[in-house]
């Protein structure tokens, strides 16, 4: 297993984060294999200037990241896909 997360950047009331739908961001076989997900409000262009998300991801690169069980990966799933 390659340790790896996915940075899902969402904006509001849409699927996208203005270049890549959500769904393609963090996808099921992703998903199935328990890759862990953070999400950021920003869009796809901005997200490494947003100090919130950029902090986020610099927390990534440094711990140590172990993939989901099926049933921990349910409740992120319903918060970046809510519909």
């Amino acid at each position: 297993d390659v340790p790896f997360a996915c940075v899902v950047c969402k904006l509001k009331l849409v699927d996208t984060d203005g270049l890549v739908a959500t769904r393609s961001q963090w996808p099921d076989d992703l998903q199935k294999c328990g890759v862990p997900v953070v999400t950021s409000s920003s869009n796809h262009f901005m997200v490494m200037a947003n100090p919130t998300a950029a902090k986020a991801i610099a927390e990534l690169a440094r711990e140590k990241l172990a993939r989901w069980t099926s049933d921990y990966t349910d409740t992120p799933r319903k918060v970046v896909f809510p519909h």
